[in-house]
């Protein structure tokens, strides 16, 4: 019996002369105060319902480093595997539940520092970071690889004072719109971009109204530049002011097109304009018919011949053919039709006025002809009673 003891005394000895229990393995780590080593058991924490995190309760007291598993859900603790810092149970991360987490940087020249794959990199951390919306997450950028991007709630403000950009930034719409608006009403609502100006509000000005909406291009108040769309469907580009209002292309391969439905009228790049025609071939080339109007028809020459006067145009007056013949002996063109210095000072012919002078010199030719056919009847009969009488 004695030697029994003895054993037994040394195997303690051996076991626990480190301060170190390992179960289920005779080589607990030497750095580790218990080492359980197991393939298909767990370790079960002690289960206790808290009331609170700032209560103790149902322990008497907190204790830094103290470690249970919270059964109950109720104040601001839910189920899940709660340590104590001394002062408050503080719930371990998961991504089953939304977890409070608050760091104050009082100065602007604190930093974060993180390496990844051997590459540090140091940034200035930011002093606040508020959003007490449940279920956002707030990610962060290291060497340049980022997160998931940062979600906000709708309606939350992303800037609500002035600022300035230190660089270029751009925003990915991701096949989805980006709106902004002023208020909650669309009558005379209006937000305004401002571009390289002194004075706010003068270059850029989108507008939207009850009665159209508006995009207004803006060198202050005396030159703008308007595109409109109206509510009975009317579309204008209205240029106003001292500005000259160009529509064009800068490209020489392709031309400029103008088109209602399938009607289309096109400016080709070699200056040719055609209606009707894809190819014109001169300077102004139409596929049929064209209207011309504002002229008066050559009808008075007939009416002042027949009638003596013309309501139409009582101011005309047709010459006999000698004083045609004078007429154009003195100044080398038909009365009534411009010269030629006539034309190069009007910058070329006037088609639809050329048409009209045209018509009244072919109209006056037919009086002339009906005069000379009189006379020749005439001659004829005296021609016939000479010969009568011989």
């Amino acid at each position: 019996m004695k030697k029994n003891v003895i054993s037994l005394g040394i195997f303690l000895i051996s076991t626990f002369s480190l301060a170190q229990i390992g179960i289920n393995t005779p080589t607990p780590n030497m750095d580790a105060a218990l080492d359980v080593v197991s393939t298909n058991k767990g370790i079960l924490n002690t289960r206790i319902a808290l009331s609170s995190t700032a209560s103790p309760s149902p322990l008497s007291t907190h204790v830094a480093g103290m470690m249970v598993y919270n059964t109950a859900t109720v104040s601001d603790v839910i189920p899940g595997l709660y340590y104590n810092d001394g002062s408050k149970w503080i719930k371990t991360g998961d991504s089953a539940g939304n977890v409070a987490i608050t760091n104050s940087l009082t100065s602007t020249a604190n930093t974060i520092t993180s390496t990844v794959n051997g590459i540090a990199s140091a940034t200035t951390a930011v002093n606040t970071v508020n959003n007490t919306v449940s279920g956002n997450t707030l990610t962060t950028t290291v060497n340049g690889v980022s997160s998931s991007a940062v979600t906000l709630p709708q309606g939350v403000n992303i800037y609500n004072s002035d600022g300035t950009l230190t660089g270029n930034r751009m925003v990915s719409t991701n096949n989805k719109m980006l709106w902004f608006q002023n208020g909650t009403s669309n009558v005379n609502n209006h937000i305004a971009f401002d571009i390289n100006v002194a004075v706010p509000g003068s270059t850029r000005i989108i507008s939207r109204g009850s009665r159209h909406s508006l995009i207004r291009a803006l060198i202050n108040s005396s030159r703008t530049l308007d595109m409109e769309l109206l509510t009975d469907g009317t579309s204008r580009l209205l240029s106003t002011g001292s500005t000259e209002l160009f529509i064009g292309t800068n490209s020489s391969s392709g031309p400029l097109v103008f088109g209602a439905n399938n009607n289309r009228a096109i400016l080709a790049t070699n200056g040719n304009f055609g209606i009707g025609t894809t190819t014109p071939s001169q300077k102004l080339h139409v596929m049929g018919n064209i209207l011309a109007s504002g002229t008066i028809t050559p009808d008075y020459v007939f009416e002042k011949h027949f009638e003596g006067a013309s309501k139409l145009n009582p101011s005309y007056k047709m010459m006999s053919l000698d004083e045609v013949e004078e007429f154009t002996r003195q100044n080398k063109h038909l009365p009534g039709v411009p010269s030629a210095s006539d034309v190069e000072g009007q910058g070329g012919i006037i088609l639809n006025r050329a048409s009209e002078i045209n018509l009244e010199k072919i109209e006056e030719l037919y009086l002339y002809v009906f005069e000379l056919s009189k006379e020749v009847k005439i001659l004829r009969e005296k021609s016939e009673q000479l010969e009568n009488n011989k």
